[in-house]
């Protein structure tokens, strides 16, 4: 029988491997393709994951509300809000937000809910059930017009700077944030703009400084909206790093299967699913010190998590108003760990 010709007569020696594989990678370099920008590509080869943060199934929403915080709970899924008023997860509520986050608990609803007026059906109320979380942020019930202008209903947990929680362990790591959203019902009017995300509170050990990173979901102005740029929080003095779940992205790409940023509603879950690995988050750091001379480290391996965050937020100028219902479901935070790719022969 005759063999082959593409079948190796001699199985090649060690030394043979490694040169082939030395040569591979020649060519990638040769290309312009160095292994970071190779890894910035979505359909790697992926092994192990160290799960940072899951969201919590709860028994009740009991303690786990509160508006316009001055004290961070650390290491506890809250429910808060902000630029809405003192009072508005100040009550229990027995109607259903889930006809606005589309999140539907069941009875005794008071066990899940809280609001600011149990009376006024479709005003600012949250939601915890399970590992469910849904929020109604509405504009016109706030007992307050902040002036920054914005209204804000998140879900969000918070780690402290002790607990040295790093997302890069490695040059090799994959930040791979993941959840399930769905955001049924918006309203606005008079120039009020109203849209949801996923946000990063990030903190580099060698120079002390922050920086917040976002992934925009669903923005009611639609696909103009959407794009990469780096920004200035002006609230919190921090700057940021803005993306989205889409394609052709430095800041990171799309998990298989997810879907991508949209400017009109939906009803029942949708994945998300967005990477982030070190080639992707040092481009960004790059682009906040070039934009900003802040002197950050560009080593994602240096930067400690600080929060994680899913909002709703409405910027409501005087003499505009809105409202938009939106629910989580299993939000994940993992760190991924990769190889370089294996070839049949090896």
């Amino acid at each position: 029988m005759e063999k082959s010709i593409y079948t190796p007569i001699f199985p090649p020696s060690m030394k043979e491997k490694i040169a082939a594989v030395i040569l591979i990678l020649t060519l990638f370099l040769g290309m312009g393709m160095g292994l970071e920008k190779l890894q910035s590509k979505g359909g790697e080869s992926r092994y192990g994951e160290r799960v940072i943060y899951q969201q919590e199934s709860v028994e009740s929403i009991e303690g786990r509300a509160i508006s316009n915080p001055t004290t961070i709970p650390y290491h506890k899924t809250m429910m808060v809000t902000f630029g809405v008023g003192d009072d508005a997860t100040s009550q229990a509520i027995t109607w259903d937000v889930g006809d606005f986050s589309g999140l539907h608990v069941p009875d005794p609803k008071q066990n899940y809910q809280r609001g600011i007026n149990n009376s006024w059906y479709g005003s600012t109320a949250v939601q915890m059930y399970q590992n469910y979380a849904g929020l109604q942020l509405h504009t016109y019930s706030a007992s307050e017009h902040p002036a920054s202008n914005l209204a804000n209903a998140q879900m969000a947990y918070w780690w402290s700077d002790s607990d040295n929680e790093r997302v890069w362990g490695s040059d090799t790591s994959i930040m791979r944030i993941s959840l399930d959203l769905q955001v049924p019902k918006v309203w606005v009017e008079g120039g009020a703009v109203a849209y949801s995300n996923v946000i990063l509170l990030f903190k580099d050990t060698k120079s002390g400084r922050s920086v917040w990173f976002i992934v925009n979901a669903y923005d009611v102005r639609g696909e103009q909206s959407f794009s990469e740029w780096i920004g200035w929080d002006d609230g919190t003095g921090i700057p940021m790093i803005v993306t989205y779940f889409g394609s052709g992205c430095q800041y990171g790409y799309l998990d298989d299967g997810s879907s991508i940023a949209t400017g009109s509603t939906w009803s029942g879950w949708r994945y998300f699913g967005f990477l982030v690995n070190t080639w992707n988050f040092t481009r960004a750091i790059e682009d906040v010190n070039s934009k900003y001379s802040l002197g950050m480290s560009e080593n994602p391996e240096d930067y400690i998590i600080t929060e994680i965050t899913v909002q709703a937020e409405i910027y409501w100028p005087q003499g505009s108003n809105g409202h938009i219902g939106i629910s989580v479901h299993n939000l994940r935070l993992s760190e991924l760990s990769e190889s370089i790719p294996e070839f049949g022969w090896m």
